[in-house]
């Protein structure tokens, strides 16, 4: 399991080494996206909370974890009572205060990711985990429409990623979006994720994509930002003006918070509350934002010519702000329930669980039970 403290340590030749001499199958943390890249055989994906049902029931399944420079912190952990029931955990992190924290660990290294992680490709054995893997495989779960509409999660970020040819930081702020850029965007390059952990403030998307753009020479950043946590930082736009940095903004537009709609409808029978204009929320217009501070900006509201108009806004040499208008009834799928824990039987709550099996007539008739 890999978590920030690989990105920090720059380790990503290290850890790639130890899981091809191993054979052992690598989870990224949120945090740790991009610390190996995406695509590779032995990569599963991100854990916990959203992480992905084959995910989490390899965790649940596991004898052995490695966790370096993570925090296993509770979006991962999800009841630290029931977690990894099987395994034997080896931490290694750089703070001796987070070893056994939150987790018991059998084995504690404290250190630096990059240096212990090429002391333990020395001292390990090569090996393969072909069975192991396989095994994780088969609980992977197809779905034949995960998202739907013209303009789906899946849809925007392929689009992205084809258009840019993967060469871009990828920044996001904090919401539904971050979620689907976290789980959907393939990443290939080291450190190229840049998004808010701890806490999760709304309002880290503009200012992060203004610092990773400068910390980067002006290297082109991509802001996916959604239409609630985009306006709270907004004045930043000015700064990025002034200097013409090339930040594409695409805010996933779909009109609410989508998190705290979806929170809604899932455990409180949807009595919306300050979620989204039906509710009494109102946001800036993003158009006049754009031409308050001498931004271009581009509206897209389907897919036709989508590829056309990611291409013009890439071509673009300054900031653009792109406003992507979606169903706002796209969901998070799937979704752990903070007060559950996967146990290799049930890993999401029932009504989400279904969700993606479901025609739409008989998920309404689930959300009424």
């Amino acid at each position: 399991m890999v978590g920030h403290g690989v990105i920090l340590a720059e380790a990503y030749a290290e850890v790639r080494a130890l899981a091809e001499k191993t054979g052992i199958p690598v989870i990224t943390t949120l945090l740790g996206i991009s610390g190996f890249p995406d695509g590779h055989p032995l990569h599963l994906g991100m854990p916990g909370m959203h992480g992905e049902v084959h995910v989490n029931r390899a965790i649940q399944n596991a004898d052995v974890i490695i966790g370096i420079g993570l925090r296993f912190d509770d979006r991962v952990t999800g009841n630290t009572a029931s977690f990894a029931p099987q395994a034997r955990i080896i931490h290694i992190d750089l703070d001796r205060a987070e070893i056994g924290k939150n987790v018991p660990v059998a084995v504690g290294i404290v250190g630096d990711a990059r240096d212990v992680t090429r002391r333990l490709v020395t001292a390990v054995e090569p090996r393969r985990c072909e069975r192991w893997v396989e095994h994780i495989r088969g609980f992977v779960r197809t779905r034949a429409e995960a998202y739907r509409g013209d303009l789906s999660p899946e849809a925007i970020l392929a689009s992205i990623y084809e258009a840019s040819h993967g060469d871009s930081t990828i920044v996001t702020d904090v919401g539904q979006h971050q979620m689907w850029v976290a789980k959907l965007y393939p990443y290939q390059r080291p450190n190229t994720h840049i998004t808010s952990g701890g806490l999760g403030a709304m309002g880290f998307g503009v200012p992060a994509a203004l610092g990773a753009c400068l910390a980067a020479g002006g290297r082109r950043t991509v802001c996916i930002d959604g239409d609630g946590g985009f306006p709270m930082n907004a004045q930043e736009l000015a700064t990025i003006a002034r200097l013409s940095l090339p930040i594409k903004f695409f805010v996933l537009n779909n009109g609410g918070y989508g998190s705290i709609r979806t929170t809604q409808i899932n455990y409180f029978n949807r009595r919306f509350v300050a979620c989204d204009a039906a509710s009494g929320l109102t946001f800036p217009d993003l158009r006049l934002t754009a031409e308050s501070c001498g931004i271009p900006f581009r509206q897209i509201s389907t897919q036709d010519n989508f590829a056309t108009d990611l291409a013009a806004v890439l071509a673009v040499p300054g900031p653009v702000i792109c406003d992507v208008v979606m169903a706002p009834d796209q969901f998070t799928q799937p979704k752990v329930s903070s007060k559950q824990q996967p146990d290799g039987r049930m890993v999401t709550m029932p009504m989400e669980d279904l969700w993606p099996f479901l025609d739409r007539a008989e998920f309404e008739e689930n959300m009424k039970e």
